[in-house]
C-alpha cells in the first residue's frame, strides 16, 4: 500500500482543534520516561484517532516531526531541501499555555 501524505490544511484543522480544545491529546509513554530529558521526540494520542509526534528542544516545542491519521495516512517532518514545500512543520507552534497544558513543554 503507498503511503499517501496527509494535506497541510487538514493537519492545522486537527490542531487548531487541540488548541481549542475540542480535541484531547494524551502523551504516549515511551521507555525511559523515568529519565529526565529535556530534547527529543514526544507522542501524543490524539482524541479522534490521529498520532502527533513532537520534537521538543531544551524543553521547548521545536516542530512536529510527524502526524498519523487515523486511517493510516502519514506525513512526516521534511528533509532540510524540501522545507519550503512543507512549511507547517516548520512554522507551526501552539500558544504557550496550549504548549505547557496540553503537550506538557518544560520551560
Amino acid at each position: 500500500m503507498t503511503e499517501q501524505a496527509i494535506p497541510q490544511s487538514e493537519i492545522l484543522a486537527v490542531l487548531i482543534a487541540i488548541a481549542s480544545y475540542r480535541l484531547s491529546v494524551r502523551r504516549i509513554p515511551q521507555p525511559g520516561d523515568h529519565l529526565i530529558t529535556h530534547w527529543g521526540n514526544e507522542s501524543y494520542q490524539v482524541s479522534n484517532g490521529w498520532q502527533l509526534t513532537v520534537f521538543f528542544d531544551c524543553g521547548e516545542w521545536d516542530h512536529i516531526d510527524n502526524i498519523v491519521a487515523s486511517d493510516g495516512r502519514r506525513s512526516a517532518f521534511p528533509e532540510y531541501d524540501e522545507w519550503a514545500q512543507y512549511p507547517l512543520f516548520m512554522t507551526y507552534t501552539p500558544p504557550p499555555s496550549i504548549r505547557r497544558q496540553v503537550y506538557g513543554e518544560a520551560v
